[in-house]
């Protein structure tokens, strides 16, 4: 997947929430009359050039900005110092058409096939994109994935191929809940595309995996070979980073600025690792990927959204259920329904439906579940309901949390680093029930629909 969008820096736009700056000023006689036709916002991180409506220009420039935050709090942790770039350069196309001939005026490559990439001109990365039919929900994917490329170039100028896209495919499965990118999330699709591709031998030994460079991956992005390339890659970078609560972490990151100085992958493995085998890593990734549960993370937010407005709305009533039982119970007696608009999607939810109470793929996993756990509060005429916490999520834990701010009262959902949540299952108060040069370039273009 890859998104992006193209130059023109103008001083005026938006901040997060601002409003847009007119007309594109015209790049020269060479570019296409979209240029013309686009308007310019600037949000927090990014110089945006688009022909989106203005509401939905605001809403992905909202996005990015959220994404890009989550790739500094990655980049954050690495070994040494990164200075990020001042702003970064995003072209946001209505029409496939238009991405087409700009990318060929503008770049001298239509793109053809690509949904978006990321390329380079000069010193300058631009991350661009095209809609067409898609939801914005449906291209936001893409511009996490891309926008990661992105960034790392400016930081790094060259990643190994496999960390990168790795990486990149990380992100690109990301979801954004109030704001914040969650990582980390194993579908069942995914799990099971991976599984297939262990048991019939698709993945590659970790020092055959790790030789594979830029051209090899393209041929094979360009044979339609690729699929279990990116299964690995993300995989491998996901057990890197969350494996055993993040024990592998930080050498992954010493790992990667070793690679990027130059030096062997071998060398900078021991120096990294502390262990000049890496067959035994190899065989705790594929450990890890055969044993990791599937999650489903939007439906456990969806039902931790219900489960709240379903305490919210009984403590308009006076009534404190103390466990799931007694909730489930008071919500099906008052015949309870909601209907939360997330991810995109607005779907009616009824405490008739059982599985409002359960966490999403809890088969296998005992600790998997919702648990009511007592609000930290201080001494209250009327104390407040319950918090709610979800076990055996990994690698991040979430939460319902009542909140109170001036004299206004909601549940927020909280996410945390599993073993790091503050409403611990559990505990006395838990109630359970059940590389730019001035020639163009272009990289990791993937092909649409993959």
């Amino acid at each position: 997947m890859s998104p992006a969008l193209l130059c023109c820096l103008l001083a005026a736009g938006i901040s997060a929430a601002g409003a847009a700056s007119g007309p594109a000023a015209n790049s020269g006689a060479s570019s296409p009359d979209w240029l013309i036709r686009a308007s310019t916002y600037r949000s927090k991180y990014y110089n945006i050039t688009t022909d989106f409506t203005p509401e939905d220009a605001k809403r992905m420039a909202e996005h990015v900005d959220s994404t890009f935050e989550s790739y500094l709090r990655l980049f954050s942790k690495l070994p040494v110092r990164v200075q990020r770039p001042a702003a970064l350069d995003l072209y946001l196309f209505v029409t496939e058409d238009d991405y087409h001939k700009v990318l060929k005026a503008r770049f001298g490559d239509e793109g053809l096939g690509s949904w978006g990439t990321c390329i380079s001109s000069g010193n300058r990365i631009w991350l661009v994109g095209w809609r067409g039919e898609y939801t914005l929900e449906q291209m936001k994917p893409l511009l996490q994935h891309e926008g990661f490329h992105q960034l790392a170039r400016h930081l790094f100028g060259d990643l190994p191929v496999w960390a990168n896209e790795g990486l990149a495919e990380l992100f690109e499965r990301g979801i954004m809940i109030d704001g914040q990118l969650v990582l980390g999330e194993v579908t069942p699709a995914t799990r099971q595309r991976l599984l297939e591709a262990i048991a019939q031998q698709k993945t590659l030994p970790l020092d055959q995996f790790f030789k594979v460079d830029h051209q090899q991956w393209l041929r094979s992005v360009h044979t339609s070979d690729a699929g279990a390339l990116y299964l690995q890659a993300w995989s491998l970078v996901h057990f890197l980073i969350f494996a055993d609560q993040g024990k592998y972490e930080a050498g992954f990151l010493k790992f990667l600025v070793q690679l990027n100085r130059g030096m062997d992958w071998r060398q900078a493995f021991v120096a990294s690792f502390g262990m000049p085998d890496f067959k035994a890593l190899e065989t705790k990734w594929l450990d890890y990927a055969r044993t990791t549960p599937p999650a489903d993370y939007r439906e456990t937010v969806r039902r931790l959204k219900f489960l709240s407005a379903g305490l919210a709305e009984l403590h308009k009533q006076g009534r404190r259920p103390t466990s799931l039982d007694e909730l489930r119970e008071q919500l099906q007696e008052i015949n309870f329904e909601c209907q939360p608009d997330l991810f995109g999607q607005a779907r009616k939810l009824s405490a008739a439906d059982r599985r409002m109470f359960e966490v999403p793929f809890a088969e296998g996993v005992e600790a998997r579940k919702f648990t009511l756990v007592e609000s930290r509060s201080g001494p209250s005429a009327k104390p407040p309901p319950y918090n709610i916490a979800v076990g055996g999520l990994e690698p991040q834990a979430f939460a319902a949390q009542w909140t109170r701010r001036g004299r206004e009262t909601s549940y927020a959902i909280t996410v945390s680093p599993a073993g790091q949540q503050k409403t611990k299952p559990g505990s006395a108060a838990a109630k359970t029930a059940a590389g730019s040069s001035a020639k163009p370039s272009v990289s990791s273009a993937r092909e649409r629909g993959r």
